[in-house]
């Protein structure tokens, strides 16, 4: 969870939050690579000058700090949020570990390696490169590279114009083309999890996964999700070319870009007084969306629910924890571990607002606060799961600010569901496992959870 978009955090943004999808081809595995070489080098080559140029080479402590009551900001999610999960921002000047802490980094023997490589790089730069130089950039570009070489697909490093908008657009509002999208571990791919009814990208023709190539005609292989959703994002009213690849074929999409509130629940009564509602991200917005919905499907006269919680890739840890409570009687949700093995348990308060019998939908891009909901809803006998395992992502991401205003997401904390169940990697198994055939008009899971329902008292 994130952070928010993520989106990853749990994940993300919002239009581009992102999550891990599968595999797409080796096109993409190619670009990954390939992109995290030039990455990596480009990390080692500069990184130590433009910190030396900035009288800064020595790295300090990591900022270290308990995550607050959330999860996913944008990233994760151009306008396109990608997926995870996230806290909100946090950590502080009290909070970074001091030198020789088990949090700072080893940075004797690590400097001076550094140090001398990258003075002698500087040299062949300064005597022979012949082309301008734009430190702030190379600086930015260096961070990001550092960041990089952690591995970890969830953490990043934003510039302070970056890391505003990833705080700004946490209440829903952003300017965008009104997708939901995730970015596989594996290949880089970013593929459409979700398209905003009324949107831009509706508008133009995208679909549901569809994977992105290219935008404004620059391939995207080799960037991170962060980058193509900067890329897609913009100031309203100015038009964005993306081009998707579907079914064998590339599809070049105009739109132009508009402001947009997320609408993360949809809704409807179905027969014998079921009602269904369909969650496609945990954002700053679902709460009130979700019991807006729940309220008016009482009003109907429901009697049972169907919670549909398929192709959502995750969001933020305060509304997951709060949806969580609005279904259960007090209860622990889950609980996590930090890196030093330390365990924070999130409990339920008895505040239900729905009591009665339900299932939850879940398929193979159901991920992060996704699987929070779906896990602690199976462990504490409150709801049947039915669909496919899950995604398994059982990691939280946390947000800290710089000093410069800039600021980074970093991984911080494993999460377990109730019964310590440990999913990352691996998933959650639904208790009645069906796939749904794609080539028919019927929706073969949704059929299978409402006959369920009907049976539960």
């Amino acid at each position: 969870m994130e952070d928010r978009y993520s989106n990853e955090e749990f994940q993300y943004n919002s239009d581009d939050r992102y999550t891990p999808a599968k595999k797409t081809g080796s096109r993409f595995a190619a670009g990954f690579l390939a992109g995290a070489f030039c990455t990596l080098c480009v990390c080692v080559l500069i990184i130590g000058g433009m910190l030396l140029a900035a009288g800064k080479f020595r790295i300090p402590g990591i900022p270290f700090g308990g995550p607050s009551v959330t999860v996913t900001p944008p990233e994760t999610q151009a306008d396109a949020q990608g997926n995870g999960d996230q806290t909100a921002p946090s950590g502080s000047a009290e909070q970074a570990p001091q030198a020789g802490s088990a949090y700072a980094p080893d940075g004797a023997e690590f400097s001076k390696e550094f140090e001398n490589k990258i003075t002698e790089i500087n040299q062949y730069i300064d005597s022979m490169f012949i082309f301008p130089i734009d430190k702030d950039k190379m600086l930015d570009e260096a961070v990001k590279g550092y960041m990089n070489g952690l591995g970890d697909i969830y953490s990043s490093y934003y510039t302070p114009e970056e890391y505003k908008e990833t705080l700004d657009d946490s209440d829903g509002n952003y300017v965008g083309i009104g997708v939901v999208v995730q970015q596989d571990a594996n290949t880089n791919a970013v593929k459409v999890m979700n398209v905003y009814p009324g949107s831009p990208a509706e508008a133009g023709g995208m679909q549901n996964e569809d994977i992105i190539i290219k935008v404004e005609g620059e391939d995207i292989a080799s960037w991170s999700l962060n980058d193509v959703v900067k890329a897609i994002r913009g100031v309203e009213g100015t038009p964005v070319n993306v081009t998707v690849y579907r079914s064998g074929e590339e599809i070049e999409i105009s739109m132009v870009r508009k402001g947009l509130t997320k609408i993360t629940v949809e809704s409807e009564m179905l027969e014998d007084h079921v009602g269904y509602i369909r969650l496609t991200e945990f954002d700053a917005v679902s709460v009130d969306q979700m019991r807006k919905a729940i309220g008016e499907l009482q009003a109907q006269g429901m009697e049972r629910m169907v919670l549909d919680l398929r192709d959502n890739p995750g969001g933020l840890l305060t509304t997951v924890v709060t949806l969580a409570d609005d279904f259960l009687p007090q209860a622990n949700i889950f609980y996590f571990k930090d890196k030093a093995g330390r365990r924070t348990d999130y409990n339920s308060e008895q505040s239900q607002i729905y009591t009665g019998p339900m299932t939850v939908l879940i398929n193979g891009n159901s991920a992060s606060a996704s699987e929070v909901l779906s896990g602690t809803l199976k462990d504490n006998d409150r709801a049947l799961l039915i669909g496919e395992q899950s995604f398994g992502k059982g990691i939280v991401q946390s947000f800290y600010p710089l000093s410069d205003g800039s600021g980074i997401k970093i991984t911080t904390s494993h999460y377990f569901t109730p019964l310590g169940t440990d999913i990352h990697g691996v998933g959650i198994t639904p208790d009645i496992e069906i796939k749904d055939d794609r080539n028919t008009e019927e929706d073969e899971q949704l059929v299978r959870a409402v006959e369920e329902v009907k049976k539960l008292k």
